[in-house]
C-alpha cells in the first residue's frame, strides 16, 4: 500500500507507475510487472518535461517496430487520465489497430495495483471513477472524433491509413 506521499508524487509519473503498479500481457499471454527501455523513457521525458512547464504536450512518435511505443504510449494515457478528469482518444484504421491499443489499456486498467477498480472498460469506451473516458474509435467512420474535445489522443499505425481510409 502506498503512503499518501508516495500516491501523490506518482500520480503524474507514468514510469513510476509502469514499473512498480501496473502490468502488461506478454505475447504468449502472461501477466509481466514491465520494465521501460529507452523509447518508453524518451515519451516519459517528453511528458514531464511539458507537464512541467504546464504547456501541452504533443508527440509524434515514429516508432520502431516491437519496442514498446503502443504500451508506452497507452500507459501515458492511462495514467494521465486517472490524475485529472479529461477525454482520450484511442483511434486506427477501419480494421484491428485501434482495438490492440484498446485491448492494452483494459490490461493496464485490470490490473493496476495502484488504483484498483479506477475504472471500468467497456467495448468501445474506459470510464474512469474522476469523470475522465478513454474512447475507441475507427478513423474510417465520416464523424470519427467530431465535438469530442479531447485532451489525449493515440493514432495508430497512420501510415495504413491512406489504403484504408479516412472518412473525413
Amino acid at each position: 500500500m502506498l503512503s499518501a506521499i508516495e500516491r501523490d508524487s506518482t500520480k503524474w509519473n507514468f514510469l513510476a507507475q509502469f514499473e512498480t503498479t501496473l502490468k502488461v500481457r506478454k505475447k504468449n499471454g502472461d501477466l509481466i510487472r514491465p520494465v521501460a527501455n529507452i523509447h518508453q523513457e524518451r515519451l516519459d521525458m517528453v511528458v514531464k518535461m511539458a507537464h512541467s512547464r504546464e504547456i501541452p504536450c504533443r508527440l509524434i512518435a515514429l516508432k520502431p517496430r516491437q519496442k514498446g511505443s503502443s504500451t508506452g504510449s497507452v500507459g501515458i494515457g492511462h495514467v494521465r487520465l486517472k490524475a485529472k478528469a479529461a477525454r482520450g482518444l484511442i483511434a486506427g484504421g477501419k480494421h484491428f489497430q485501434g482495438a490492440n491499443l484498446f485491448e492494452i489499456l483494459k490490461t493496464y486498467v485490470n490490473n493496476d495495483d495502484r488504483d484498483p477498480k479506477c475504472a471500468k472498460p467497456m467495448d468501445m469506451e474506459v470510464r474512469y471513477n474522476n469523470g475522465s473516458i478513454m474512447q475507441r474509435i475507427t478513423l474510417a467512420n465520416g464523424d470519427a472524433g467530431r465535438s469530442g474535445t479531447y485532451q489525449y489522443l493515440t493514432i495508430t499505425e497512420a501510415s495504413l491509413l491512406r489504403d484504408e481510409g479516412v472518412a473525413n
